[in-house]
């Protein structure tokens, strides 16, 4: 019997190679987090920071904008990282906290459009599209090829995690650089071409993200 049992377990291992351990998610999206912030930081600097810099740090709707942003970049971040692993390892509070953070600034934006009563008129959309998708390009791409080195149950949702963090981040730095402060220039121009990018990852999620 021993010996079926033996011959059992060698026939369904003898395939087996040794992998290495993933890196713990916190470690590695914090690695991924801190080198993606000095990239973009260094694409502002060699940019353009705006010459209103200095003035904007006593503007209450400005920093609040900031604030909620990079925080909703680092959750997204971290949930992008957990949910590479089947049960997120018990962290599946960052799901929900990245959308109420997002969502409150989806708030602010409509009450900020309806209070200012913005349009639409004399904005330069390429600019900062462009600036914003320079920016994205090599952390998207390093952020993808990390989550592909998990085993995600839940594809679309890490596709979706993947766009708000990078989305956060292009939109923290294109604030140092872009003098306007409409907010239907910052949710146009700074958000929008994120939010193509994250269509384009929803439609080929399970493709990116299979075993």
């Amino acid at each position: 019997m021993s010996k079926d049992i033996d011959n059992l377990i060698g026939n369904l291992t003898e395939e087996l190679e040794p992998v290495k351990p993933m890196m713990c998610p916190l470690r590695r999206i914090t690695i991924w987090f801190i080198a993606s912030a000095v990239f973009a930081a260094a694409c502002a600097y060699s940019m353009g920071i705006r010459s209103d810099i200095d003035t904007l740090y006593t503007n209450a709707n400005y920093l609040f904008e900031m604030i909620l942003m990079a925080i909703t970049a680092i959750l997204a971040a971290l949930s992008s990282s957990y949910l590479s692993v089947p049960d997120m390892r018990g962290q599946k509070w960052l799901v929900p906290a990245t959308f109420t953070t997002l969502g409150t600034f989806a708030l602010w934006s409509v009450i900020r459009f309806i209070i200012e009563k913005d349009t639409l008129s004399g904005m330069d959309f390429n600019h900062c599209m462009g600036e914003g998708g320079f920016m994205a390009i090599i952390p998207v791409a390093v952020l993808i090829f990390m989550m592909r080195d998990g085993a995600t149950t839940r594809p679309i949702l890490s596709a979706t995690m993947n766009t708000i963090a990078i989305a956060g981040l292009g939109f923290v730095a294109l604030r140092f650089t872009c003098p306007m402060n409409t907010v239907a220039h910052s949710i146009i121009s700074h958000l929008l071409p994120y939010v193509a990018l994250g269509a384009i990852l929803g439609m080929l999620a399970r493709r990116i993200y299979k075993w």
